[in-house]
């Protein structure tokens, strides 16, 4: 049986929170059994709507959690906290089922942990942004989907 199994990170300082519904029909799209959640990273800034956005979807979507990067806030912490994640995910050998990985970003700094995704057989990497990617990081995913508008979002790669 040849079963897709997702995983999906957001950098929520990245992607706008009305992403989350093309998040959702990326899922739907590209794997056939809703094993693992949106994995939502960020800073608890309630004067950041989007942090406040995001918060609120975690708190009334199932199965999309809200992981609070603690201060110090430095430059890439929610970066960092987003790749620990995935190297967390990728070093247990329980996870090795998880075959496509959607990461909601426009940020080139997830190129390495792309790359170590990718690594392994038979997985694929879905890109999802609101923001112009660059070049390099459309050229990483697989597939890459912008965000345009609250609900529309289209293939870019």
């Amino acid at each position: 049986m040849n079963e897709k199994y997702y995983i999906s990170f957001v950098d929520t300082e990245n992607v706008s929170y009305e992403a989350i519904r093309g998040i959702k029909e990326i899922q739907r799209m590209y794997a056939d059994h809703k094993d693992a959640g949106v994995h939502c990273y960020g800073i608890e800034d309630f004067k950041s709507p989007n942090s406040r956005g995001w918060k609120e979807k975690a708190e009334r979507l199932g199965r999309v959690y809200w992981h609070n990067v603690e201060e110090p806030r430095e430059k890439n912490t929610v970066d960092k906290k987003i790749k620990q994640g995935i190297d967390t995910i990728l070093g247990n050998p329980r996870n090795d089922r998880i075959n496509v990985w959607i990461i909601a970003t426009s940020d080139g700094d997830f190129l390495s942990a792309i790359n170590k995704i990718k690594e392994r057989d038979n997985n694929i990497v879905i890109g999802i942004g609101s923001s112009d990617p660059s070049e390099r990081l459309k050229r990483a995913c697989d597939k890459y989907y912008k965000q345009e508008g609250i609900y529309r979002f289209f293939q870019i790669r």
